[in-house]
């Protein structure tokens, strides 16, 4: 039988009456003390991720996002290291909107994204970027890089 995953819970406990950014913190605080004592193995990686989830509406999001990508980076690891730069993607287009962190961290990810076939990552990542060009007003590059996204889609028959 397939485990749970933590983080959907993590999530799915927000959405409920009478959660709090209380709660987050009170979690967070839990996961963190939990990391200090961790290996630097997958479950460090696994901790992060949940710390990530539950601080994601909080200023430390993206130092938490920092930690995992280079903790990932010192493990080798290509998925958690997809995981990182998405969630710092994911800070920039949702707190600054910077056109350039944004840009750096999709082309960052994309090519590991596709070596280990992490698709949704890959493609959520690859419409940050195009959302973001629409915002800037530079259909020309929305367009090209929608165009190669569909065309990546189609290679792998995801459309």
């Amino acid at each position: 039988m397939k485990k749970p995953n933590l983080s959907h819970c993590f999530s799915s406990y927000k959405m409920l009456p009478g959660w709090s950014n209380s709660h987050a913190t009170s979690i967070t605080d839990s996961l963190l003390t939990v990391l200090s004592a961790l290996p630097h193995d997958t479950t460090r990686l696994k901790t992060l991720h949940q710390i990530i989830l539950t601080s994601q509406d909080t200023p430390l999001a993206l130092k938490y996002a920092q930690q995992l990508y280079k903790e990932a980076k010192l493990q080798n690891n290509k998925l958690y290291i997809c995981d990182g730069a998405y969630f710092q993607t994911l800070y920039y287009y949702n707190n600054d909107g910077e056109q350039d962190s944004i840009s750096k961290w999709v082309n960052l990810l994309k090519p590991i994204a596709q070596s280990i076939q992490y698709w949704k990552v890959y493609f959520n990542s690859q419409k940050l970027l195009i959302n973001t060009y629409v915002y800037n007003n530079q259909y020309e590059y929305a367009f090209n890089e929608a165009s190669k996204m569909l065309e990546k889609a189609q290679s792998i028959k995801r459309v």
